[in-house]
């Protein structure tokens, strides 16, 4: 299954295979806004009759998310049982709670750790781990603790963080898809171990061994997750396919990368073989 679009008229479902719209499939309890899977479960936003926003992941729902302002969190992460957004330059995690008296209040955090820098949408590094985009580079920091593990500093914004097996990818304002090694280099700082220049590189997603970049004039670019050799640190594309017009940001699944173009139309990719 791939789940493609979500709006305020709810999520919509269509089968990787074939193209056909379905029923959400068995457990797939989550909200509308900002869907997710995680260990199985879709993760989602919900808002009540009250207005009082709540992320809620299988059967845990932790509620009165969002910032001092009322705005929900639109981009999160679920990790090491947790779920991680940033508000301002904190990051934060947190576990099942629901407010007692005021509904209003939002719940407590289990730790915040200040990054120095308003920070993007996270991503899950395995169980343990947790990685942000934020200053022109990348922080990995425990899931338990939120200590910092290690950093990495690119030259340039990060519009997106994919994690395939043993690497991080990043999609960078500088047009670059970069490789970084999810489980650090044994120093406080690492060095990339790859880049990929993507004219137009507008998002990112990966499945098995192959990542996808999606671009601003309309192509799919295809590109090895383990590079292209240490002697060669620039790699060339795999494949590129030029579906044309706008598109949404990838989805892989079912031997499938699915792309939505401006009038909502899904076209799904074969994988390379």
């Amino acid at each position: 299954w791939s789940c493609c679009r979500a709006g305020v008229f709810g999520t919509f479902w269509v089968d990787a295979a074939t193209g056909d719209v379905a029923d959400a499939p068995p457990g797939a309890t989550g909200g509308a806004y900002a869907p997710a899977v995680a260990g199985g479960a879709l993760a989602g936003l919900t808002v009540d009759e009250l207005g009082v926003w709540a992320v809620t992941w299988g059967d845990t729902t932790i509620a009165a998310v969002g910032d001092p302002d009322g705005r929900p969190p639109s981009e999160f992460a679920i990790a090491g049982g947790r779920i991680h957004w940033a508000y301002g330059p904190w990051a934060q995690a947190f576990t099942a709670c629901r407010p007692q008296s005021d509904p209003y209040q939002p719940c407590a955090p289990d730790w915040r750790t200040d990054l120095g820098a308003e920070p993007g949408q996270p991503a899950a590094v395995g169980r343990s781990a947790v990685a942000y985009p934020v200053g022109g580079g990348v922080a990995v920091l425990d899931v338990d603790t939120g200590a910092a593990l290690w950093r990495a500093s690119l030259g340039a914004g990060v519009s997106r963080l994919v994690v395939a097996g043993t690497t991080i990818l990043a999609a960078t304002t500088a047009d670059e898809v970069v490789a970084l090694p999810a489980a650090g280099c044994g120093a406080e700082t690492c060095a990339p171990l790859w880049r990929a220049p993507v004219g137009g590189l507008r998002d990112l997603a990966a499945g098995g061994d192959v990542a996808y970049a999606t671009t601003d004039g309309g192509e799919v670019v295809a590109l090895a997750v383990d590079g292209c050799g240490a002697a060669t640190p620039t790699c060339a594309p795999l494949a590129e396919v030029d579906v044309g017009g706008t598109l949404s940001s990838p989805v892989v699944d079912g031997g499938r990368v699915v792309v939505a173009d401006a009038d909502g139309t899904l076209v799904a990719l074969g994988l390379p073989r």
